[in-house]
């Protein structure tokens, strides 16, 4: 149970990284993500600003992942598996909540000191949210991908601006489907 709690939190957090990575750095995907960029003010709810198109994205690649290490579990294991729970949730998931990654989207700069080599904090994620860390950070729990794969940048400062610097949206139509159109691909 153990080893397939941290397996499934492991992956499932190495693959939002790696997604959340292209979102930023393919032209296409980034149509869709910039809508949850283009926010100047965090807090909680910003979390859920996301285009359909990304949060199908994102329900798709937890799918792979879960039926991926499932599956490879079940062959070595068999089919008794279990996961550490707490109401429900993955344990490893509801420790990293309650250390703040419901504060992520926020204005509380929260910091984790030494251990922010390990694991991102609130404070690492609102820098992502600016124009100057646009292209850092994208770990979701643990920033050792973001270590390992060179795009890990711990703020020295506090970080005054969020957004984009322009409004990009100015209905709920827009948001939907300007997206779509494939002109303005460009950051």
């Amino acid at each position: 149970m153990a080893l397939y709690t941290v397996a499934i939190f492991a992956v499932s957090d190495l693959s939002r990284y790696w997604l959340h990575r292209w979102m930023h750095t393919v032209p296409f995907l980034w149509r869709f993500h910039r809508v949850h960029h283009s926010a100047r003010v965090l807090n909680p709810l910003t979390f859920y600003r996301v285009h359909p198109v990304e949060n199908l994205l994102f329900g798709l690649r937890y799918a792979l992942v879960a039926g991926v290490v499932t599956g490879g579990f079940i062959y070595l294991f068999g089919a008794r598996l279990g996961v550490a729970q707490i109401a429900g949730v993955n344990l490893l998931v509801f420790i990293s909540a309650f250390a703040g990654a419901n504060l992520r989207h926020s204005h509380l700069p929260i910091r984790f000191g030494k251990a922010e080599r390990w694991l991102v904090s609130p404070a690492m994620h609102q820098f992502h949210h600016t124009k100057e860390g646009a292209q850092t950070n994208y770990g979701g729990t643990l920033a050792l991908w973001d270590r390992v794969f060179g795009s890990l940048v711990i703020p020295d400062h506090k970080i005054r601006r969020f957004g984009l610097g322009k409004a990009l949206h100015t209905s709920l139509a827009a948001l939907l489907f300007e997206p779509l159109k494939m002109k303005g691909t460009s950051r």
